[in-house]
């Protein structure tokens, strides 16, 4: 029963979107700790061919690739994947990093913007996390 109840859920927030979108972008900024970071991400969602249209806050799921310099230690690379919904100009995400050994940490992530905007994410290796970044919204209706 519990099946085809989250069956039936997925139905109903499909029919609410009639596009699908993928948005690459590319970040830049600093953390907490004083540590320059780049980063390259693709995003495929779903999303209302009506920018208007309120019954549909575009969702994502982003893939993406980090490069922290830290002083004194070269480049360290984390992978990350994050579920996500944008509310107009603002949207949040949750999802994991994880670093060349494997290792898994919880990540929440906001920002602010269109198609350059502000970002804030915050995961346990490096805290606080303030960039900003690019993407270019493809919309397929």
């Amino acid at each position: 029963m519990r099946r085809f109840l989250v069956l039936l859920c997925i139905v109903v927030i499909l029919k609410a979107y009639d596009a699908t979108y993928i948005s690459p972008g590319v970040q830049i900024g600093i953390n907490s700790k004083g540590n320059l970071f780049i980063s390259g991400q693709i995003t495929a969602g779903l999303a209302s061919s009506s920018v208007l249209d309120p019954k549909a806050i575009p969702i994502g799921l982003t893939i993406g690739k980090r490069h922290y310099k830290v002083k004194g230690m070269g480049w360290g690379k984390y992978h990350y994947i994050d579920a996500q919904a944008w509310m107009g100009y603002g949207g949040v995400g949750f999802g994991i990093m994880v670093d060349e050994s494997r290792n898994n940490y919880l990540r929440f992530k906001c920002g602010a913007g269109l198609i350059g905007y502000l970002t804030y994410d915050y995961f346990k290796v490096f805290n606080h996390n303030f960039g900003l970044i690019g993407v270019l919204p493809i919309l397929n209706p």
